[in-house]
């Protein structure tokens, strides 16, 4: 049986003084929270289900996301990162020249 599991790499300094708590949510979505240079930042990362899956096991991973989200309103930064597994339509090759960073 396959596990998916999601991840927050951080330098080991930011591990032991700045990142004070980190909350797992599920295998696929997960947060951590910490003060950088004096301002209070949440740090969320996701792994999303594969564009071809079904809608409901795409659309629960972002409902998810949303109630965290709103749960850590109180911080006065967010980031987010992680691989949302997106797929834009067939005509994929004119779409990827207008994008930076492939």
């Amino acid at each position: 049986m396959k596990t998916l599991e999601v991840a927050l790499i951080v330098k080991q300094e930011w591990a032991s003084n700045i990142i004070h708590k980190v909350e797992y949510v599920n295998d696929r979505l997960l947060w951590g929270c910490g003060d950088f240079d004096g301002i209070r930042t949440v740090i969320f990362s996701v792994y999303a289900p594969v564009g071809d899956s079904k809608d409901d096991v795409k659309n629960d991973i972002y409902d998810l996301l949303d109630m965290q989200l709103r749960t850590t309103l109180h911080y006065s930064r967010f980031t987010l990162r992680g691989d949302f597994n997106a797929r834009i339509g067939q005509d994929r090759q004119s779409l990827w020249k207008t994008v930076r960073g492939r």
